[in-house]
C-alpha cells in the first residue's frame, strides 16, 4: 500500500525535472526502500515561464492602454466641457438674438410709419401693422402681393423706373407716391427706399414710408381756401360794380321791350333779360364767396333746417322722377346762419339729384360722432373720377354742361365760415358729402 508520496521540482542545468518520491514496502508491510519517479517538465516549465512573461507584458500593455484611455477620456471630458460651454454660450446667444428679433419685430409692428420689404420679384415679403392698416389689407393678403399693385395708375410708371435702381444697381432713394387702398381710394406717402444686401448680393428692397395724406389734404385745403380768399376779395371788390350797370341795362331793356315800335323784338329783349338775370345769379353766387360776408349765427338745430327745406327738395326730386330719404338722428344745437345753411343743403342735394338717373335716391342724414355733428348727403350716382376729386370746390371748375362751378365753392366757403369741414367719400356706388360741425 502506498503510504507516502513526495513531489518536488528540481532545476538542473538543462531544465526542470518533476520527481515523485514514494516509500516501498514488502509483503509483510515493512519499509524496505523507496521509489522515485522522475519526469522531465522543462518544456512545460518554459511554456509556463513564457506564459508568465506574456501575462506580465499583457498587464503592462493593459496598464499602458489604460493610461492612454484615461488620457483620452480626460481629453474627451475637456472637449465635452468646452462643447457644453459653447452650447451654453450658443443657447444664450440664440436667446438674445431671438429677444432682439422679437424686439425688432415689435418695434416695426408698433412704428407709426409704413414699413415693408420685397424680394427680387417685387413681391411683398413683410409688411408692418401701420402699412396694413393704411392700405386696408390683412397680413395674409399683403404677403406675396406685387408692389406695383399697391400704387395708383398714375404712379406705376414711376415705380417701374425706381425699383430697378434698388434691385439691379443697389441705389437708395426717396420720393413721394400715391398708394392705393384696398377700396380704391388714394393715400399719399413719402418713401425712403433702400436695397437689401445678403452675402454681397442684392436680395430685395425695403421701404420706410410716411403717410402724408392728411398733410396733402391740408395743403389742398389751404390752396383751395387761398383761391376762395382771392375770389372772395375779387367778389367783394368788383361784384357790386358789375351788378350796378347790369341793373341799369336790364331796366332800359324792359322799357324798350314795352315800346310799340320794339314789340317785334320782344322775344330778343326777353332773351337778353333772361341772360342778364342768369349773369346776376352768378354774381350773387360769386359774392357769396366773399370772406367778409356778414353772417347771423344763432343757436338752432340743423335737423329743423333740413325739415323746413324738405318740401322744396322733395318737389325738385319728384319733378325729375327721383326720391329723397331722410335719416335724421338726434343732434345738439349749433351756432348757424339759417340762410347759409339752407343754401349749403340745397346745393349739395341738387348736385346729388343731377348726378343720378331717373329713380335714383338721395339720402340726407345727421348724426353725432367724435365730438362733431355730421350732415351727410349721399347719392347713388356713378361717382366722381379720382382726378376730379382734388379739384372739387375750386371756383369755376365744373363737370356739368351748364354749371358755373360756384355751387360747391360756395358750400366750402359757407362751411369755412361755420368752422366746419367738407369731406367726400366716393365709389362706383355713389358719392357722399360729409359736412362736419364741431360742437365740443
Amino acid at each position: 500500500m502506498l503510504k507516502f508520496l513526495c513531489q518536488q521540482v528540481y532545476q538542473g542545468r538543462g531544465g526542470y525535472l518533476w520527481i515523485t518520491d514514494a516509500p516501498f514496502y514488502d509483503g509483510a508491510g515493512c519499509l524496505t526502500g523507496g521509489v522515485d519517479c522522475i519526469r522531465d517538465i522543462t518544456a512545460s516549465k518554459r511554456l509556463e515561464d513564457d506564459l508568465r512573461q506574456h501575462r506580465y507584458r499583457l498587464e503592462d500593455l493593459v496598464r499602458e492602454r489604460t493610461r492612454e484611455l484615461a488620457c483620452v477620456n480626460d481629453r474627451l471630458q475637456r472637449e465635452i466641457n468646452v462643447r457644453r460651454c459653447m452650447e451654453k454660450t450658443l443657447r444664450e446667444s440664440e436667446k438674445k438674438l431671438k429677444e432682439q428679433l422679437d424686439y425688432l419685430s415689435t418695434l416695426m409692428e408698433s412704428m407709426n410709419e409704413l414699413f415693408y420689404t420685397y424680394d427680387t420679384n417685387a413681391s411683398v415679403v413683410f409688411a408692418n401693422r401701420k402699412c396694413r392698416d393704411v392700405l386696408g389689407y390683412r397680413n395674409e393678403e399683403m404677403i406675396g402681393k406685387n408692389i406695383y399693385e399697391l400704387v395708383s395708375d398714375r404712379c406705376k410708371e414711376r415705380v417701374r423706373e425706381e425699383v430697378p435702381k434698388r434691385l439691379q444697381h443697389g441705389v437708395a432713394g426717396n420720393y413721394e407716391i400715391e398708394l392705393l387702398h384696398k377700396n380704391g381710394s388714394i393715400r399719399y406717402a413719402r418713401l425712403n427706399v433702400a436695397p437689401i444686401v445678403k452675402g454681397g448680393r442684392i436680395a430685395g428692397g425695403m421701404v420706410l414710408a410716411e403717410d402724408i395724406s392728411e398733410h396733402k389734404r391740408v395743403e389742398q385745403e389751404m390752396a383751395r381756401l387761398e383761391r376762395l380768399r382771392i375770389v372772395g376779395e375779387m367778389a367783394a371788390t368788383i361784384g357790386h360794380e358789375v351788378r350796378n350797370p347790369m341793373t341799369s341795362v336790364r331796366g332800359f331793356l324792359q322799357i324798350l321791350s314795352a315800346k310799340t315800335g320794339c314789340l317785334q323784338y320782344k322775344e330778343y329783349f326777353d332773351l337778353m333779360i333772361d341772360e342778364l338775370d342768369r349773369a346776376n345769379a352768378i354774381i350773387s353766387d360769386f359774392l357769396a364767396l366773399a370772406k367778409n360776408k356778414p353772417v347771423e349765427k344763432i343757436m338752432q338745430n340743423i335737423n329743423t333746417l333740413v325739415k323746413n327745406l324738405f318740401p322744396l327738395i322733395q318737389a325738385d326730386s319728384i319733378k325729375d322722377g327721383k326720391h329723397i330719404d331722410l335719416n335724421l338722428g338726434e343732434v345738439p344745437d349749433l351756432l348757424l346762419d339759417a340762410k347759409e345753411m339752407r343754401q349749403l343743403i340745397l346745393n349739395l342735394v341738387r348736385n346729388g339729384l343731377e348726378a343720378m338717373p331717373a329713380e335714383g335716391r338721395v339720402a340726407i342724414s345727421t348724426a353725432v360722432a367724435g365730438g362733431e355733428v355730421i350732415l351727410a348727403v349721399q347719392d347713388n350716382g356713378c361717382g366722381i373720377e379720382p382726378a376730379v376729386l382734388d379739384k372739387l370746390g375750386t371756383p369755376f371748375f365744373t363737370t356739368k354742361d351748364n354749371g358755373t362751378g360756384l355751387g360747391l365753392a360756395v358750400c366750402y366757403s359757407i362751411a369755412a365760415r361755420h368752422n366746419a369741414s367738407i369731406a367726400v367719400d366716393c365709389s362706383s356706388a355713389g358719392t357722399t358729402f360729409l359736412v362736419r360741425f364741431k360742437f365740443s
